[in-house]
């Protein structure tokens, strides 16, 4: 995994790697081990074995994703990453000029020097990506603690006794879980009643009737859950199956055939 960002408005460079390809999830070649980075959960031990379950790739990774202003890089072999980070810089140069005497003084580098500085445009197996840490040798996901903190505190702002809200602060409320359930097992399917609570809103105000506070009960169950184990990938991203099995509904078998 490998990051860096542009200074300049709507364009950017890998700020962070992702560790899916079309395939599914696929794991990056070691170069910073996962016991002496503080960004990895501490409830995963490293493993010791590839999982079965992970498609074979006939030649190492180079894979490149852009996510509005930012550059996502997955990379395998040392070679391979060097002419990765190498195209990439190349393409900045290409698209957004380099910095000329008679520029304006407030207009910055292309590629955010600071960046660079505090490990931008660096290969690692962990990174921190769109607000999220993904471990590519767990093949784990999980929110930074600053996160977690916000997620309990978005939670505790909502007792179980309010009855309403304004829009402006529902607003808020569901942008926050939304950008946090992408990567939550099971969370996507909770918004049906806070979606609807923004829908017959009157005035100003939102009810926040029974449905509305289950629904926050279970945000405040998955915050439990997530602040005790990571994510894993194939929670989020299927891979290949490791079993399979057929019974008298599905056509493939009769009588309970496994």
């Amino acid at each position: 995994l490998g990051g860096l960002e542009s200074e300049a408005p709507g364009l950017g460079v890998p700020r962070a790697a992702s560790p899916t390809s079309s395939r599914g999830p696929v794991p990056a070649g070691p170069s910073v081990p996962s016991t002496d980075n503080p960004k990895c959960h501490p409830s995963i031990p490293v493993p010791s074995n590839r999982d079965p379950s992970l498609p074979s790739q006939p030649r190492p990774l180079a894979y490149v994703d852009i996510f509005v202003d930012d550059f996502l890089g997955l990379c395998q072999g040392r070679r391979q990453r060097r002419r990765v980070r190498r195209t990439l810089l190349h393409a900045i140069d290409d698209v957004i000029r380099p910095l000329d005497a008679e520029d304006d003084p407030a207009r910055k580098e292309p590629v955010s020097l600071k960046k660079l500085r505090q490990g931008d445009c660096s290969w690692a197996t962990i990174k921190t990506m769109l607000g999220w840490i993904i471990d590519t040798v767990n093949l784990t996901i999980h929110l930074p603690p600053s996160r977690v903190e916000r997620l309990a505190a978005i939670l505790a702002s909502i007792p179980r006794e309010q009855k309403r809200t304004s829009v402006r602060k529902w607003h808020k409320v569901l942008g926050e879980l939304r950008s946090m359930a992408l990567a939550l097992p099971g969370a996507r399917h909770l918004f049906s009643h806070m979606q609807h609570a923004l829908a017959t809103k009157i005035g100003g105000r939102v009810a926040l009737r029974k449905g509305v506070h289950h629904a926050l009960d279970d945000f405040r169950w998955l915050l439990d859950n997530i602040a005790s184990r990571p994510t894993r990938i194939a929670e989020l991203v299927p891979l290949l199956s490791s079993a399979e099995g057929h019974h008298d509904a599905s056509g493939a078998g009769a009588g309970g055939v496994w």
